[in-house]
């Protein structure tokens, strides 16, 4: 499907949601009922879910913790998600998709090339900041076989994590913002929500989470439509907590941030190259 990107204009979004009704109170309950499907399974895994597994299976398995762990993660976000998409269609109506902001569409390709390139760039990241040891030794822990099962699970659960995430944030939340404000407005107050929504990530992990959620606005306003920011944003996800497990936010350092934003910009201009050439050559 060819994206007529040429067409896109921030106009679209007014128009789009103009027959739309767009409360304040509408907005925030949409995004609470995301949350709140996030906290529900969450609760329900901590206190019901991962105590019944670990009283049933007391010699559990580390790589059956991870794998437990995953999918009581990609259940909390199927939650939230519903629970949005639930809320959003009772208090909008017939409101416009959240998987294409504008009159472009989602595109598989963008989203998996994106993906890609990211992923590169986390790792080569990575590798500059604590050399190559700590992932070699994070690769040792299982089997090639055993590798394989915990690759597609965590890509499948984080997948929907990250996912989740955009159609939120990037698919909701900035082009109805965008509606009633102005753009830039807009994504600063979508970057801060969901900066927000990121609670105990440090001084380093927050900025991280901004850097983030700033860039990704941005590929959204120039390609119009989710796709680059949802590959980018799963591969990340999904190398983090593949590969380094016991990281969170909060452990960021300066190093890292500086890795991250060298990463964004890199990967920002490749969305940029990409949304220049098919509006030089929509075909």
């Amino acid at each position: 499907m060819n994206v007529e990107i040429q067409h896109f204009s921030f106009k679209a979004w007014k128009a789009q949601w103009n027959s739309v009704p767009t409360d304040w109170w509408r907005i925030v309950l949409a995004v609470l009922a995301f949350l709140v499907g996030l906290v529900a399974i969450a609760a329900l895994g901590q206190f019901a879910i991962i105590p019944f597994i670990k009283s049933t299976f007391p010699d559990i398995s580390p790589l059956a913790k991870e794998l437990v762990q995953f999918a009581v993660l990609g259940l909390q976000f199927v939650s939230g998600l519903m629970a949005f998409l639930f809320v959003k269609r009772l208090l909008h109506k017939q409101a416009p998709s959240v998987i294409a902001t504008s009159s472009a569409s989602f595109r598989v390709v963008d989203a998996v090339v994106s993906g890609a390139l990211f992923l590169i760039l986390v790792l080569i990241s990575a590798v500059i900041a604590d050399g190559t040891q700590p992932i070699v030794e994070r690769i040792a822990e299982y089997p090639p076989s055993a590798w394989i099962s915990l690759v597609v699970i965590a890509f499948i659960t984080v997948g929907i994590q990250a996912s989740a995430e955009e159609v939120v944030f990037r698919g909701y939340l900035l082009p109805v913002l965008a509606s009633k404000m102005s753009v830039i407005t807009a994504v600063v107050v979508a970057t801060a929500v969901f900066t927000v929504g990121h609670p105990q990530s440090g001084i380093y992990g927050t900025i991280g989470v901004a850097l983030f959620s700033l860039l990704f606005s941005i590929s959204i306003l120039r390609a119009g439509a989710i796709s680059f920011a949802m590959g980018a944003h799963v591969t990340n996800n999904t190398a983090m907590m593949l590969l380094f497990p016991q990281v969170s936010n909060a452990d960021a350092r300066a190093i890292d941030i500086a890795g991250l934003a060298v990463s964004l910009l890199i990967w920002l201009a490749y969305v940029e190259y990409m949304v220049r050439r098919r509006e030089s050559d929509p075909r």
